[in-house]
């Protein structure tokens, strides 16, 4: 097994969380065949790395590439968000007509030709080896979600170190080895909505979508470009499309699977013990559907406030 891990500090607390934080959608190790007891290697693991008072690992999933993850003979808990992913069979046209009804499909085509007709339209998708245009969709995608964070009074993530520079100057053997993949769908040479995703052999993550305020939004722009990508998804041998994390109400009209996640909370010294209490407490807090819906009315509220 290989461990993708870093070690936060925050005041006293050394945290040992999944490298990349709170970007992750999934984290797990990476496996090799064969089994492991799995209690001794995570002490063995603990005794290994630098001391941490705190292990906080969250979004693991209980496959991995269809082999059960080896992590869940650890006290994992059920995480309070689930990911939602459909598998690709036939061809577009039929896949789309099998999850949108004739007043839906009539819906998209009349928003769609009233986007053509407001300014000239084109959907890119797929780009890779065209290093000028993966920066310009890459420098829209984070501007677009920072602009999004402000207005929602989130925290911007794209302002911590190394954030942005990740999403628009990424390695060039990951940007052109066919694993990144980026679209946007752009209006009179405008980009309007973007999106920052990944292939990893025949699955597909819908990871990071965005788009610019303005009036071209009544014409959801954004749906016009999943469309693209499935239909990309449909004639490069992609079998899933995952749409990761979130309990967004748009993923279940697409979506015939949904894989529960969990989280493993460990104290190790006795001050991680005790904000250990504090995460469970909470987690116990969120894993309550009710709970978890009233908190995002809440936040619904507050932010369109």
């Amino acid at each position: 097994m290989f461990f993708p891990f870093q070690i936060e500090e925050s005041g006293r607390l050394r945290t040992l969380v999944w490298f990349g934080g709170e970007l992750i959608d999934y984290g797990a190790p990476a496996i090799g065949p064969g089994r492991v007891d799995m209690a001794a290697a995570w002490k063995e693991i603990l005794s290994r790395i630098p001391a941490v008072d705190l292990v906080r690992l969250s979004r693991i999933p209980g496959t991995i590439s269809g082999v059960d993850n080896p992590m869940l003979a650890l006290e994992c808990r059920e995480y309070h968000s689930r990911a939602y992913y459909v598998e690709l069979e036939g061809d577009w046209e039929q896949f789309y007509h099998g999850h949108a009804g004739p007043k839906t499909r009539s819906t998209d085509r009349r928003k769609e030709r009233r986007l053509r007709d407001s300014g000239t339209v084109e959907v890119i998708a797929g780009v890779a080896g065209d290093a000028p245009l993966f920066e310009k969709i890459a420098a829209a995608t984070t501007r677009q979600k920072s602009e999004r964070y402000r207005a929602m009074r989130a925290p911007d993530i794209m302002k911590r170190d190394g954030v942005r520079d990740f999403f628009e100057k990424p390695a060039a053997p990951l940007r052109d080895g066919g694993v990144l993949h980026l679209s946007a769908v752009s209006l009179d040479g405008r980009l309007i909505t973007t999106h920052w995703g990944m292939r990893f052999g025949d699955r597909f993550y819908y990871y990071m979508p965005s788009y610019a305020e303005g009036p071209w939004m009544k014409y959801s722009p954004g749906r016009l470009l999943l469309f693209d990508l499935f239909e990309w998804c449909f004639d490069n041998g992609v079998k899933v499309f995952d749409f990761t994390i979130g309990d967004e109400s748009y993923k279940k009209d697409w979506c015939d699977r949904e894989m529960k996640l969990y989280h493993y909370i460990e104290g190790v010294s006795a001050g991680g013990k005790a904000a250990a209490a504090v995460h469970r407490a909470g987690s116990t807090l969120l894993a309550n559907r009710a709970v978890l819906g009233a908190a995002r009315q809440i936040r619904k509220l507050f932010h369109s406030s």
